[in-house]
């Protein structure tokens, strides 16, 4: 199973840029209306129009359908977690508005699972966003030709009412790279994560590669720095934990990182770094496999 997108639009920007935002759910194939004669579309009892599944698969030439786009297609907003430069945590959320017609209206997008409708955004066709339409926030206008108003988000937020999971061993530590991957799945989404952190500790394994590198080039701290996962609980007791949230806001304040989402991926960027523009990068997969 995995998201198939089900609207799509396809645009440019002022200057010509191609832009796309695909509308996707999860598990969808493709429907048809069912037609009682030549003119008229099958309707049930509530007036809703019955569809049906045509083989169980996913064809994107056959089931993607064209939507209209408002004055404002797709904006993507960033939002710090404190009002200092920078901050800790920059969330992403998106306002998209597209008018509504028989195939795009919001019954079709009445849905109670926070991730079952995902947004995705192209610009000059490369991955630009990734986030989940939030249910309680979209809203139609009730006029002669409505306009379909949704936010979209990478749900950064919502970890602030996520306890942390506690999964190794009292006598464990764990690299703090698990600790943020761990943190990270909650928002659903899964993605690369992109370190660059120019920080160097002496007691970090050396990197023994034939290289010109110099050492703090070629260490992460993310990945070299171990913990204790039972430092995140509040009461050894009961097991009570920080929130995600304030877990990886203090681990990015520790390492003076931002977190963000960038061209589709997870990027954590010192911010001295950030300030001089260069540093070395390490690439890992959303569950903290190490790709390059």
């Amino acid at each position: 199973m995995s998201y198939n997108t089900k609207y799509i639009l396809s645009y440019c920007n002022r200057l010509g840029k191609s832009l796309r935002v695909e509308i996707q759910l999860w598990d969808y194939v493709g429907e048809t209306f069912i037609l009682v004669n030549q003119t008229d579309y099958l309707q049930d009892q509530e007036g809703a129009y019955v569809t049906s599944n045509i083989d169980g698969e996913y064809d994107p030439e056959r089931d993607k359908n064209l939507i209209e786009g408002g004055s404002n297609p797709f904006t993507l907003n960033y939002q710090n977690d404190t009002s200092e430069k920078g901050g800790a945590i920059r969330a992403t959320f998106a306002d998209m508005e597209f008018f509504e017609d028989m195939l795009f209206n919001i019954d079709d997008l009445a849905t109670s699972d926070e991730t079952e409708i995902r947004a995705v955004f192209n610009y000059d066709n490369q991955l630009e966003w990734i986030g989940f339409v939030t249910p309680d926030f979209f809203n139609v206008e009730i006029t002669e030709n409505p306009l379909i108003r949704l936010t979209a988000s990478d749900r950064v937020g919502v970890l602030k009412d996520v306890d942390y999971p506690i999964l190794s061993e009292m006598t464990d530590k764990v690299r703090i790279l698990d600790i943020i991957t761990n943190i990270l799945k909650e928002t659903g989404l899964e993605l690369n994560i992109n370190i660059v952190c120019g920080l160097y500790s002496d007691q970090f394994e050396q990197y023994s590669g034939d290289s010109e590198f110099e050492a703090w080039e070629t260490n992460n701290p993310f990945y070299d720095t171990w913990v204790n996962e039972y430092r995140l609980a509040t009461d050894l007791e009961t097991l009570e934990t920080m929130n995600c949230y304030e877990v990886l806001q203090r681990i990015m304040n520790q390492f003076n990182c931002l977190i963000t989402q960038y061209k589709g991926e997870w990027w954590i960027v010192n911010k001295f770094d950030l300030d001089n523009g260069k540093g070395v990068r390490f690439i890992y997969t959303f569950d903290g496999l190490f790709q390059s």
